[in-house]
């Protein structure tokens, strides 16, 4: 059976160990050396929807870096099971308008039936207002969240998560402008 979970932001991933934790921390504070304000999307509400705990695990607490305190990362763990394609698809579009949120970062490889940009047409259909973001290992996807409606596309580089957040940053900055500042 196909499940999906759903964590609240705080502290749901947190290192695992001390050596983790400074990790993290010297990572936050060369995003901040490069330039790049440490909260550019203040109390926005961003949810990353993936099928692999090791992504959620790193990204959500940058995430929340980039929202602050007034704002939530939050996640949606996907696992796959034995729903039908199309159930899989409205689950996850459901679990995201739950959270509400103003962007949602999608994977592209949710299991061999579905995809992101699937789950992407699902949100647009329903709610236009989310910022949706394609959040893919596999640059080949690109196009193909834009054709689904996605507003950008990021290149998910695990072994590089803050080059990673910086053109996350970016691309969001970007979207903020073409629509006028709304987000």
């Amino acid at each position: 059976m196909n499940e999906v979970f759903l964590f609240e932001a705080e502290g749901v991933f947190p290192p695992t160990t001390p050596t983790e934790t400074e990790e993290m921390i010297q990572e936050a504070a060369q995003y901040q050396v490069a330039g790049v304000p440490s909260q550019p999307f203040v109390g926005e509400r961003i949810v990353i929807l993936d099928d692999n705990v090791q992504v959620l695990r790193m990204f959500q607490p940058l995430l929340r870096r980039l929202v602050g305190d007034s704002g939530s990362a939050e996640v949606i763990h996907y696992t796959v099971g034995d729903y039908k394609p199309n159930d899989v698809v409205n689950a996850l579009r459901d679990a995201v308008l739950a959270l509400d949120p103003g962007i949602v970062l999608v994977d592209y490889e949710l299991d061999t039936a579905n995809n992101g940009a699937e789950v992407v047409v699902a949100i647009k259909a329903v709610r236009k207002d989310i910022v949706c973001v394609g959040f893919s290992s596999d640059s080949s996807r690109q196009r193909e969240f834009l054709d689904a409606g996605a507003e950008t596309s990021v290149l998910k580089i695990f072994r590089r998560p803050m080059q990673t957040l910086r053109e996350l940053a970016d691309r969001l900055q970007a979207v903020k402008l073409r629509m006028g500042g709304a987000r």
